[in-house]
């Protein structure tokens, strides 16, 4: 990345400063993976094998039921690129303020496989039926994998012979963003009181568009003469090497390898029509537009009173915004022939009759009629005054006690908004098919309706200053939400599928989604401490410790979303700073947090980021009095990120759904000022 700004001082109060900045973003990743699993279904296949059982620390799969995958991991390469600008012209005789500003940014970026020079994820799987057996089982891993075939002979995990590639995907994406701002603010000192007194009033407009589209196309591997076996493109990188959790030498495939082969004899690989067909619906469905603009005022006002021991800060500020999403509209019915007066055209039998143009089911005609891309539009508009009142009181030379309350609003994210879903079939056989008594499926849909919840703030504080510039503060505070947001999973009912905007056919599966819940609270407690130790002896003069943390009480209805809320947080360092050298060294703790719901975990199911403790770098040398050279770490020690997925019934072992390390973050650079 790279930035420049120029200040010019136009008048005596007044300076204009112009700035740009630019960035980019560059990161492959071949991924590997393999899985493994039991199976749900309890009934073997053929009728005369092992039936599915389990206990504590145990689970025997069903003869036939059992799965391993390779390649399912996704090898990506993302760019990205951003370019902003601004202006601002800032003026102050003492008596008037003005601040103008404008901005502008765009920013694009995305996925991309193919176009360099390979696939995205491809599907390997045993050659033939499977059943698999875990034992001693702990939080880690099972200590004990078996697979054994339909025959009850014991299949090697290690053996690449075992496996057959059996398609590969390209999934490339691009979203664009566009960010355009303006703002007036216009401050005026009055002398109308016999104490200091001030008034301010502004405006801004700022627009935010977000263009995105994605595909995910996918082909058949046919085999070199029939024969599908992966032994062509084991990764000549991953042999002999251990993949933690106690697996070495598991056979992984080259994503690339497998490219170049579909590039020198693409007979290798075919489409068949329903693929185009999904992938077709998966690019309609992907195709999405989001635009906001938010229009706000405010006016406020500044005093002191009490011989200027008390200073208050009031106001209050009005902020409209605007919405537009554009996604799939989907009809199923559009398949049908309607009469003039809307009915549908029926034949003898009462059926309902097909429109010759629609084709044969899930056809592409048919697709044509049933889904259009953009083709669903949601408009929404929402507006509201949130007054401010701030006051902070000497009660010592070194004391400030200091009380706030504010109204404030928090948005639906975007992805919240913008018109999508996702479902997913159960793996359900015969007589379960169409049951009632039996969920169909899971569907994830977007509440395009969802309101931002707004709050009402309430702070209080006291700060306490040492003659060496040290600092130690406490502090309360107290949320109180309305409107807030909830992850709710439930089985549709025809009212749920009305205003989600979903098939009436799916009544009766386990919907997700997110929707306003009513009232939630958190209150807190935080602390900061930094003190320079030069106070207490000469030696400490370059050198200055902190600590600050904050607790948090979250109480609202059991699904509420808390997930933009850590409960627990505590950083602690130090710094130094001698002549050209300034270092800092912080140790970040981030408590336990909770995140989205999980429905094919069950009720009350949900994700958690666990604990984790960080330790981050930071070092500066004056090269010369214009000139910065700068290096930070992230993470030094790489601190292993767990996230985890349980309901009540989950036990112990199998909370651990995914452990990240993603290794050390290295920053370097040079700032300048001419």
């Amino acid at each position: 990345s790279i930035g420049l700004k120029a200040d010019w001082r136009v008048s005596r109060h007044g300076i204009l400063s112009v700035g740009g900045q630019m960035s980019g973003f560059q990161s492959t990743r071949i991924a590997t993976e393999f899985t493994s699993s039991a199976g749900t279904n309890p009934v073997p296949t053929p009728a005369t094998g092992t039936a599915f059982s389990y206990g504590p620390d145990y689970t025997i799969g069903a003869t036939g039921r059992g799965s391993v995958s390779l390649g399912g991991a996704t090898s990506t390469h993302i760019i990205t690129g951003a370019e902003a600008g601004n202006v601002r012209y800032r003026y102050d005789n003492g008596t008037w303020r003005v601040n103008l500003a404008a901005d502008k940014s765009h920013a694009e970026g995305g996925y991309r496989d193919q176009s360099k020079g390979h696939f995205r994820q491809l599907a390997v799987s045993l050659k033939n039926p499977a059943r698999l057996v875990y034992r001693d089982i702990n939080d880690v891993r099972p200590e004990t994998l078996q697979i054994f075939d339909n025959n009850n002979r014991e299949v090697d995990l290690y053996d690449a012979g075992n496996y057959q590639l059996t398609t590969v995907n390209s999934t490339p994406r691009r979203t664009q963003e566009d960010f355009d701002s303006a703002s007036v603010d216009l401050g005026r000192r009055l002398e109308v009181f016999r104490f200091p007194f001030s008034v301010q009033v502004g405006a801004q407009q700022r627009t935010q568009t977000r263009d995105i589209r994605r595909r995910n196309e996918n082909w058949t591997y046919n085999g070199i003469n029939g024969d599908r076996s992966v032994t062509p493109f084991l990764s000549p990188v991953y042999r002999g090497q251990y993949h933690y959790y106690g697996f070495r030498d598991v056979p992984h495939l080259s994503p690339i390898l497998v490219y170049r082969a579909y590039q020198a004899n693409p007979a290798l690989f075919t489409k068949t029509a329903a693929q185009a067909v999904t992938e077709e619906t998966f690019r309609i469905n992907n195709s999405q537009y989001f635009e906001e603009t938010v229009g706000a005022w405010y006016g406020q006002t500044e005093f002191s009173l009490l011989q200027s021991r008390l200073r208050v800060l009031t106001g209050v500020r009005y902020e409209k915004t605007e919405t537009e999403g554009l996604g799939a509209l989907v009809n199923p019915s559009a398949v049908w022939a309607r009469n003039p007066d809307g009915s549908f055209v029926r034949n003898a039998a009462g059926q309902r009759v097909r429109r010759p143009e629609a084709g044969a089911a899930s056809s592409m005609e048919q697709l044509r009629l049933t889904h259009t891309e953009r083709g669903f539009r949601a408009d929404r508009s929402y507006d509201g005054y949130y007054p401010s009142l701030h006051l902070s009181y000497s009660a010592a030379e070194s004391l400030v006690v200091r009380a706030a309350f504010a109204r404030t609003y928090g948005r639906p994210n975007l992805n919240s908004v913008i018109p999508t879903a996702t479902v997913d079939d159960a793996d359900l056989e015969g007589d379960q098919l169409g049951n009632p008594a039996v969920v169909q499926g899971n569907i994830t849909v977007t509440n395009t309706g969802l309101k931002p919840w707004s709050a009402d703030n309430y702070d209080l504080s006291a700060e306490y200053y040492t003659r060496r510039g040290g600092l130690f503060s406490v502090g309360v505070f107290r949320k109180e939400i309305r409107d807030f947001f909830a992850d709710t999973v439930r089985i549709a009912t025809l009212a749920d599928t009305e205003l989600l905007g979903l098939d009436p056919r799916y009544v009766g599966w386990r919907v997700s989604t997110t929707f306003n819940a009513g009232s939630a609270r958190v209150t807190g407690f935080e602390f900061n401490v930094k003190q320079p130790l030069g106070e207490f002896a000469a030696w400490g003069r370059p050198f200055t410790v902190f600590l600050n943390g904050t607790k948090l009480d979250l109480e609202g209805p059991g699904e509420a979303s808390f997930s933009a809320f850590t409960p627990e947080s505590l950083n602690w360092g130090f710094s130094y700073a001698r002549r050209s050298v300034t270092f800092m060294a912080k140790w970040n703790y981030r408590g336990k947090r909770r995140l989205g719901a999980q429905p094919s975990l069950g009720a009350g199911a949900y994700e958690w980021d666990d604990r984790r403790l960080m330790l981050d770098l930071n070092l500066e040398y004056q090269v010369k009095r214009w000139l910065v050279l700068y290096g930070a770490a992230q993470n030094v020690f790489n601190a292993r990120a767990y996230t985890l997925r349980y309901g009540p019934d989950t036990p112990d072992y199998a909370k651990n759904y995914l452990t990240g390390a993603f290794g050390v973050g290295l920053t370097f650079g040079l700032k300048g000022s001419f």
